[in-house]
């Protein structure tokens, strides 16, 4: 998704950004730098500056100078520079799951209003697609739980559904 959202608003660099319950970057997927770029960097980031405020803002927000910003807070070390910004809320309803990031638009220039409308889909297909992944998690957990409890239990096990009997 953040290949395809980069490749497609000319974009060099971009990021989807999965935060937990108390607004910390949980996972965070790039587009753009190598592994070894990637680890050279001193560290992840933490859903400080502008990526913590994308997050409480909840919505788009483009910068033509990233560093320029009030609540910009800077890059790690051995950080590659970034100046052109579309950083986009992931929500699926009124759940807050993340965001996605696009940096350096090719030739330097402003990311468009119509980036904007591209990175809204994009947004709101991850949206999806992640509401899914976790619905998909919490079925195997449970599944799971089952398990141990048919294959532990000295008794036999009857299950039935109480909405129907």
């Amino acid at each position: 998704m953040v290949d395809a959202a980069c490749e497609l608003t000319d974009a060099r660099y971009g990021a989807l950004g999965l935060f937990d319950a108390d607004s910390h970057i949980l996972q965070f997927f790039t587009y753009g730098m190598t592994p070894e770029e990637e680890a050279d960097i001193c560290s992840r980031p933490q859903g400080l500056g502008i990526l913590g405020w994308l997050q409480e803002l909840q919505e788009p927000l483009r910068l033509t100078e990233l560093s320029a910003h009030a609540k910009s807070s800077g890059f790690p070390e051995r950080h590659p520079p970034m100046k052109t910004f579309l950083g986009m809320p992931v929500r699926f309803g009124e759940e807050q799951l993340g965001n996605l990031y696009l940096t350096e638009k090719a030739g330097g220039v402003e990311f468009t209003a119509e980036d904007e409308v591209l990175l809204t889909h994009f947004a709101s297909q991850a949206a999806i697609a992640i509401h899914n992944a976790q619905l998909h998690q919490q079925a195997e957990v449970e599944r799971q739980r089952l398990r141990v409890l048919v294959e532990t239990s000295p008794v036999g096990v009857f299950v039935c559904d109480a909405a129907t009997g």
